[in-house]
């Protein structure tokens, strides 16, 4: 986050916020608040270790990071977290994918009470072959997590394009029977939808236009 353009006046932060815990970086004058926001889920413990960086019409307006002297036992220490740390986001994509199987079936691509296997056959594998897109998309399809390991580098983009996620979720058993229960966890998979891969699913679907090759994509690729 460093580096990026910043609009004077602006404050350098180093706030000492009790039990070893601190924020640091950068705000602007008038947003006192979400610096204040950030100070109480600090000293209550909720976010530490942790960034929070705002644009505003391409100008950075606030750039914060919590920290901690100690490691409290953790296998990476706070003392080395900052601006720069690199950490991983979850469920940031859900809006998008949302909005991508919304307007597939706008355009006629596919139904919501239409099965997944019918758009990735592989899928019906364990008793899926009657979950519906609905389902997934209700977090409903029964998987909340995958019984084989996945490694990171199971998650380059070369990697995923070979199908090292999407065939760990086809070959998944449900936890629980679909549509009779719901499962928030880091899968289904097949929730998420990977632009890079929707082109070359287009193109291995003979006699398909780009739309539904985008909508077999969106079921058969790892967000």
């Amino acid at each position: 986050m460093q580096g990026c353009r910043q609009r004077k006046p602006y404050i350098i932060v180093h706030m000492d916020c009790g039990q070893s815990r601190r924020i640091c970086g950068t705000i602007v004058a008038g947003y006192e608040d979400v610096l204040e926001a950030f100070k109480t889920h600090v000293i209550d413990g909720i976010e530490i270790g942790s960034q929070v960086c705002c644009y505003v019409k391409g100008l950075k307006v606030y750039d914060l990071y919590s920290t901690k002297e100690e490691t409290d036992g953790l296998s990476i220490g706070y003392r080395q977290y900052g601006a720069d740390s690199i950490q991983n986001l979850f469920s940031t994509s859900k809006v998008l994918t949302s909005l991508v199987v919304a307007m597939l079936a706008d355009r006629g691509h596919l139904q919501y009470e239409q099965p997944v296997a019918s758009l990735w056959p592989e899928y019906a594998q364990h008793g899926k072959s009657a979950t519906t897109i609905a389902q997934v998309m209700r977090h409903e399809a029964g998987l909340p997590s995958l019984d084989q390991p996945l490694h990171a580098a199971d998650l380059m983009t070369s990697r995923i394009k070979e199908g090292s996620v999407s065939e760990l979720i086809a070959a998944q058993k449900p936890s629980y029977i679909p549509g009779e229960g719901s499962g928030w966890g880091q899968a289904p998979r097949e929730y998420g939808f990977n632009a890079s891969s929707s082109d070359s699913s287009s193109a291995d679907t003979e006699g398909e236009g780009n739309d539904t090759g985008q909508a077999r994509a969106a079921f058969t690729s790892a967000g």
